[in-house]
């Protein structure tokens, strides 16, 4: 499961973005911005030429300088983005458009091939006061993250929110508390993680959905079936991808003759 993304975008001169009730900003002349979003905030970047980083990335970036990134003191009101003109005669506009050349924006997930060049993009933000204190929180993994990755491990092991407590050396209230401050909950990340693993399965083994069940953690197809009504409830006619759509039928086929 990946929660957040960290994205470069160029925003032309004049231009306003907005996401949403997050935040939004007018730029007065052309500029690249450096956001960190969550995954579910993807759409708003669909129209923009932008690239996606991935926190390897950025770690590889922070060990390229001779900077001890992590000392750096966090403010309270960091920003989300980091916003650094760029006119027609900035070195930095070649890269940007060279990175985001053959990106399709109505997916645009398209990531560089080349991470130096991103490397080279990203220290144009280095003149900020802020841009340590950011780099910092993009570092900084999320207890979501953490909790994603103990799962993702083996998805088909009978995983408790006291097991995976266990396993980051956390007492569970805390681990609750820490969760309910990034707006999610131990139920809800490993039901992601488990319809994540599901919908790769389900596509790949052509449908075997009793098998997959077991493999996602859930001791019969019933079982399974149960959270996926609630996602189709609660999202029916949003799916976001033909491979979801995919796996809802062949749930939907499956669900009737086995058991």
């Amino acid at each position: 499961m990946e929660l957040d993304k960290y994205l470069l975008f160029f925003l032309a001169g004049g231009s306003t973005f907005n996401q949403g009730k997050a935040f939004s900003f007018r730029c007065a002349q052309d500029s690249i911005v450096l956001t960190k979003v969550h995954q579910t905030e993807m759409h708003f970047y669909r129209w923009y030429h932008h690239v996606v980083i991935t926190r390897e990335t950025l770690c590889r970036f922070a060990r390229q300088l001779d900077v001890d990134v992590l000392k750096f003191y966090i403010p309270k009101d960091i920003p989300r983005y980091l916003v650094q003109p760029c006119p027609e005669d900035s070195v930095f506009r070649p890269l940007m458009v060279r990175l985001c050349a053959g990106t399709d924006n109505s997916y645009g997930e398209t990531g560089p091939e080349n991470p130096f060049l991103t490397f080279a993009l990203v220290s144009a933000f280095c003149e900020q006061d802020i841009f340590f204190p950011f780099l910092k929180t993009c570092l900084k993994q999320s207890m979501a993250d953490q909790v994603a990755t103990v799962i993702n491990r083996n998805v088909s092991e009978n995983w408790t929110i006291h097991r995976v407590a266990g396993e980051l050396y956390v007492s569970v209230s805390l681990l609750k508390k820490k969760l309910k401050e990034e707006n999610t909950s131990y139920t809800r990340i490993l039901l992601e993680c488990r319809m994540k693993k599901a919908s790769e399965l389900i596509v790949m083994q052509e449908g075997a959905v009793k098998k997959v069940a077991y493999q996602c953690g859930y001791s019969s197809v019933p079982v399974f079936y149960q959270p996926v009504q609630e996602i189709l409830r609660i999202h029916a006619f949003k799916m976001a991808s033909l491979t979801e759509i995919y796996f809802i039928v062949l749930l939907q086929n499956n669900s009737k003759t086995v058991v």
